[in-house]
């Protein structure tokens, strides 16, 4: 019968072995894969950056993801394919598990499961933390709206609502720039961009044939009525909000950031989910 002592050992063990497989992962992902994709032309490090991050999603590298919920430890991992969703979730600290199945692909999983939890958690939930770092004149000082210079996704800051900032810890520069940090010292910077509105001369710039070989479909951007949307065979209309300079809101698609070259021609949008960041359809006419 194993004693606790040989359980303690065994966990440290298993706990140093992982620590050892992860940091080789990441000292080989710095110093090969990274050294490779640096030797490609642009275009071709970029795809072949986006097909890693597509293929690293999977449960045999990163099945699960840390985070936290209501100031709560929380270990889950989602996914879609086909119409089907799904979310599964621990709170490890409370026990609590919550799995959701959704046969619709306009239902929201996650949020659904959170909920669920709420119920049994609700005496143990912590109110969001709010950024005591900032006051509300420096928020306020601060108003506008920022992009994320990773993912391009925005988020508006000011008039008095602090849940945009969720529980990262966000600095402001003064001179347009911010950044925002989670609990885990990932960092990521936003920068100061003006709300677009858009003429109907400068939405129709956008407009032309835009496919894309890694998702094996294709969008028409047009411009109906004074409103740019995109088209999709047989008969989807997506309308586009716009956000700032090129960059659109698309409803379930997600966000839509068109890329332009030197010339300011635009050639390409780049679609920007929750677990995709730069899905890029290429203009073909």
């Amino acid at each position: 019968m194993p004693t606790a002592t040989d359980w303690t050992l065994a966990l440290a063990v298993a706990t140093t072995l992982g620590c050892a497989l992860v940091a080789g992962v990441f000292f080989a992902f710095s110093n090969f894969v990274m050294g490779a994709l640096a030797r490609l032309p642009d275009a071709q490090g970029a795809a072949a950056m986006r097909s890693i991050n597509v293929v690293v999603l999977n449960p045999g590298f990163l099945g699960l993801f840390l985070g936290t919920h209501q100031g709560l430890r929380e270990v889950f991992h989602s996914g879609s394919t086909a119409g089907y969703q799904a979310f599964l979730t621990r709170f490890p600290d409370q026990h609590v598990s919550v799995a959701v199945l959704c046969n619709s692909s306009n239902a929201q999983a996650p949020q659904y499961a959170h909920s669920v939890a709420d119920v049994y958690l609700a005496d143990r939930l912590k109110p969001a933390k709010a950024d005591t770092a900032l006051t509300a004149a420096q928020l306020q000082q601060a108003a506008g709206m920022y992009r994320s210079t990773m993912t391009g996704l925005p988020i508006v800051v000011g008039g008095g609502d602090r849940g945009v900032l969720g529980e990262r810890t966000w600095t402001f520069d003064g001179r347009g720039g911010a950044t925002a940090a989670d609990a885990y010292g990932t960092v990521e910077a936003y920068e100061r961009v003006e709300p677009a509105k858009p003429t109907a001369e400068q939405l129709g710039q956008l407009a032309g044939t835009y496919a894309s070989d890694e998702a094996e479909t294709s969008f028409v951007a047009a411009v109906e009525h004074g409103a740019l949307v995109l088209k999709q065979r047989p008969d989807t209309t997506i309308a586009l909000t716009p956000l700032y300079t090129d960059a659109f809101e698309a409803g379930s698609l997600g966000t839509v950031i068109f890329r332009r070259d030197a010339g300011g021609r635009a050639t390409a949008f780049s679609v920007v989910q929750s677990r995709v960041w730069d899905l890029r359809f290429a203009r073909t006419r």
